[in-house]
């Protein structure tokens, strides 16, 4: 029992730096000794361990006459480490897609239907949400998300709602095509009523997706939630 809460304790501690090194907030190992208070040597092991399994990838940056310090970053294999729903995304969509009829179908571009389907699959799941009128919408978006593993951070700034998506359940197939992007775009805007910007992508180089909605464009009844 003791050697299986070691073990726990070891993947958890290098789940977190790797969700750290995603956002881009610790990329060094000083950096990463500091946020999780261990030891350097401890850090530069775990660090180690995720390089050999290909989690991790470095480059060198010099500052001065010192020695180079190696600047962190997830392989594509280290981004998928976090929670995925590939196989209700597949379900979803040939339940969506058997549904079409042809008129649905008619003059449209395999893009154009592929991108109804997933705005389609999001009115399903924000239909269900919105039959609870008990909880303010901003409470309701966040609970979805994080339902559908999307590790969500949701705040108001400078007035604007920010709405920080830090995984992404969908990774590798939104790199191959963003029309899958429309799911969540879709969800996000129908949940608040209104309409979201996606202001960072990780199809741009960025370690989350961050979705921005102007404050004054929500209903009065949202209040600021912090998830």
């Amino acid at each position: 029992m003791r050697h299986l809460k070691v073990c726990l304790a070891l993947q958890n501690t290098r789940s977190e730096i790797l969700r750290l090194i995603q956002l881009g907030s610790h990329k060094t190992v000083s950096e990463l000794s500091i946020k999780l208070e261990m030891a350097p040597a401890t850090v530069r092991r775990h660090l180690g361990i995720l390089q050999r399994d290909g989690m991790l990838d470095f480059e060198e940056k010099r500052e001065g006459a010192g020695r180079p310090e190696h600047v962190f970053r997830l392989t594509p294999e280290g981004f998928e480490t976090g929670p995925r729903e590939y196989d209700l995304l597949l379900a979803d969509m040939i339940n969506e897609v058997s549904d079409l009829t042809a008129e649905q179908l008619s003059g449209k571009s395999g893009s154009q239907v592929i991108t109804q389907v997933f705005e389609s699959m999001a009115d399903r799941v924000v239909s269900v949400a919105m039959a609870d009128d008990t909880r303010p919408p901003i409470v309701k978006l966040t609970e979805l998300l994080k339902v559908r593993h999307y590790d969500p951070k949701v705040v108001a700034e400078n007035g604007t709602f920010k709405i920080q998506l830090n995984n992404c359940p969908y990774r590798s197939a939104a790199m191959s095509n963003p029309v899958i992007c429309s799911f969540d775009s879709r969800l996000i805007s129908s949940v608040m009523g209104a309409e979201s910007l996606r202001s960072e992508s990780v199809r741009d180089g960025f370690g989350c997706c961050l979705y921005e909605i102007e404050a004054s464009q929500i209903p009065a009844s949202t209040p600021v939630h912090d998830a």
